[in-house]
């Protein structure tokens, strides 16, 4: 095989690995997070005093969220289903109702995070700028049981941090809405459990 067919070659490969590199770029990211975090890591802690307390012989009690609602916040809201779409890399979002991300845990009284986010709008989630400790979340699931958690705290973090996936625990209710000058970072606001009907 003579030089310039080689050459040929190298370059046409070389052009297929940059243009696969630049398309996996995201997975790579990911994997790299993967490998360099501990799975057990978390930015949502299990309170220490959680309010809730299970006993070995409950029944367990589950459903999807349909509304949420924040009387101190003056906050009631439809629930729809949200999820993540890799290729466009953006959750599912509406102007006028929150989103379970189906990827968590339904509302439940045994344990898991389950994730509730939308707009920081006034019409979605502006209000939780004003959350004061002790306010109260109220979620209504499919299955007609009704969850009453309790604010605990909350952390901004870069919308990269999917570590709140790795939570093992009490249940707890986390709500989402952006925050920061141009909704450059994610504000986590989290609930503990404290009644279910």
């Amino acid at each position: 095989m003579n030089k310039k067919k080689i050459i040929w070659r190298l370059k046409i490969v070389a052009l297929m690995l940059l243009a696969g590199g630049l398309l996996s770029s995201g997975q790579l990211v990911q994997m790299y997070r993967d490998a360099h975090t501990d799975p057990r890591a978390s930015i949502i802690t299990p309170s220490p005093t959680t309010p809730y307390q299970k006993t070995p012989d409950v029944e367990k009690v589950s459903g999807k969220p349909i509304t949420i609602q924040l009387p101190d916040r003056s906050i009631d809201l439809e629930v729809t289903d949200g999820s993540f779409n890799r290729w466009t890399q953006s959750w599912t979002l509406s102007n006028d109702k929150a989103h379970f991300a189906t990827n968590t845990t339904p509302a439940n009284n045994q344990e898991g995070l389950t994730f509730i986010y939308g707009h920081n709008t006034d019409k979605v989630f502006g209000a939780l700028n004003n959350i004061q400790p002790g306010d109260i979340a109220i979620v209504r699931t499919d299955t007609g049981h009704t969850f009453t958690y309790k604010y605990r705290d909350s952390k901004e973090v870069a919308p990269t941090d999917v570590s709140l996936f790795n939570y093992r625990g009490a249940p707890v209710l986390v709500l989402q809405t952006c925050s920061g000058a141009w909704s450059e970072k994610r504000h986590l606001l989290t609930f503990d459990l404290v009644e279910v009907k």
